[in-house]
């Protein structure tokens, strides 16, 4: 008797997404787009950059309950589509940081100039 399973072809092409958070890891989504055209030495600068972020960000969540690092990840893997410079991104993590939790200048600078790619 022939079997009665229907094969799906769109089920069978679904993936899963990939991973959001943490940023600094060879698998998460934002490093995969990021691979496409920067060099190794700039998304290492960019997860510096996120992790300082993530830091200043503890604790914090959104109405949603999700992490608040979670909206400046998205966006940074949005804008990484259209292939910008890796000091945007740097610039990105630190304004959203300064949005919700204002920083002695002194040390956001301190991050944003030591992270700077050259």
């Amino acid at each position: 008797m022939a079997s009665t399973a229907h094969f799906n072809k769109a089920d069978a092409q679904k993936t899963p997404p990939l991973p959001l958070l943490p940023v600094d890891n060879e698998a998460s989504e934002l490093t995969i787009l990021l691979k496409a055209y920067l060099k190794t030495k700039d998304i290492q600068k960019i997860w510096d950059a996120y992790r300082f972020s993530e830091e200043a960000h503890h604790g914090q969540s959104r109405r949603s309950g999700e992490p608040y690092i979670v909206h400046p990840v998205a966006v940074a893997c949005t804008l990484a589509n259209f292939i910008l410079m890796p000091l945007r991104f740097l610039r990105l993590f630190f304004m959203m940081l300064l949005k919700i939790r204002p920083l002695p200048i002194k040390k956001l600078k301190r991050n944003l100039v030591n992270k700077s790619p050259s």
